[in-house]
Parts: C-alpha cells; structure tokens; sequence
C-alpha cells in the first residue's frame, strides 16, 4: 500500500469478498463509487493493489480528457485546450495520487465529468445535460463529500448570470 489508499483496498475486498459495504473507521471519504465499481474488477481477477492503481490511473486519463472537453466547450482554441489538459496531466501531485488508490483522482474524474455537463448546459440547456451533471456530481459526492459543491456552483452560476429566468421549469426539474 501507498500512504492510505489500503484504507479504501480493504473496503472494496470486503465488498468483493463478503458482499457487504463496510465503511473504515479510518476513512475520512465514504468512497462508495470508487469500492462499487472496483469491486467487481476484484470479484473478476482477484484482489490487487495493482489492479485497484490501473483503475485510479483509467480514472486519471478521463480527468485529463474531460479538462480538455470541458476547455473546448468553453470556446478555447484546441492547442489551449490540450494545454489545460496536459496541465492536469503533469501536476505532480496529481501524478503522484494517480498511483495509489486514494480517492482524490477518481473524485476528480466524477468531478471534471460533471462540470463539462453542466458548462454544456449552459450554452445548450436539455433536460439530459443537466441530468448527467448532477448525476456525476452525485457520483463524486458518494467518492468525496466536498462534491456536494458542484450543483451548489452550478446553481449559483446560473443565477449570477439571470440564467434562471430564461430556464424553462422543465430543466430546473431535471436538475432538482
């Protein structure tokens, strides 16, 4: 193990060998996303902590590759775009975090999921693009709590600008 990513290995082998979700006195995080879809991966090929870091570092590339979705969406040019990308990409302790089985990676994928959705929404608002922000959002909520803050800022950024006035009551619906 690497720092305390054993903390949250344990939760998913219990998962996968007991088929019961038991949370560490030691966590900090629930991490309820990250044991539900590592578990099954262990179910099917045993538990590892190599296996568990290939998943952080799969949550990693969708990091990087959301950042730079989330950049294009946002009008940015595509070489500032791989910018943004490859920024996330050679930060040291995100390098670092994607070699463990800590949750801060994958919440970071949920997290950069969620915002492109929600930056979609705003320039196309549908009922699906908000309902996969929030969905995401939940997702990263369930693997850190902290991620209870993205609907809040998308809410208040739709506010802010007077965007609430032109959403129809479908798509607040959606989002609610």
């Amino acid at each position: 193990p690497l720092n305390d990513d054993w903390v949250y290995a344990k939760m998913v082998q219990a998962l996968a060998e007991r088929g019961h979700f038991g949370l560490s006195p030691f966590s900090n995080a629930y991490a309820l996303t990250q044991t539900l879809y590592a578990a099954p991966l262990v179910k099917l090929f045993g538990f590892s902590f190599t296996l568990l870091r290939l998943t952080t570092i799969f949550m990693g590339w969708v990091t990087v590759c959301f950042t730079a979705f989330t950049a294009r969406e946002l009008g940015l040019p595509n070489r500032s775009a791989i910018l943004a990308a490859l920024t996330v990409f050679v930060n040291p302790l995100f390098i670092n975090l994607s070699y463990t089985f800590m949750t801060d990676v994958p919440f970071c994928a949920f997290a950069s999921i969620s915002v492109y959705w929600f930056v979609k929404s705003l320039r196309n608002p549908s009922t699906t693009t908000i309902f996969l922000g929030a969905l995401f959002s939940v997702c990263g909520f369930y693997n850190r709590q902290f991620g209870a803050a993205i609907p809040i800022a998308f809410v208040l950024a739709i506010a802010l600008n007077g965007y609430l006035v032109r959403t129809n009551r479908q798509h607040i619906t959606a989002f609610m």
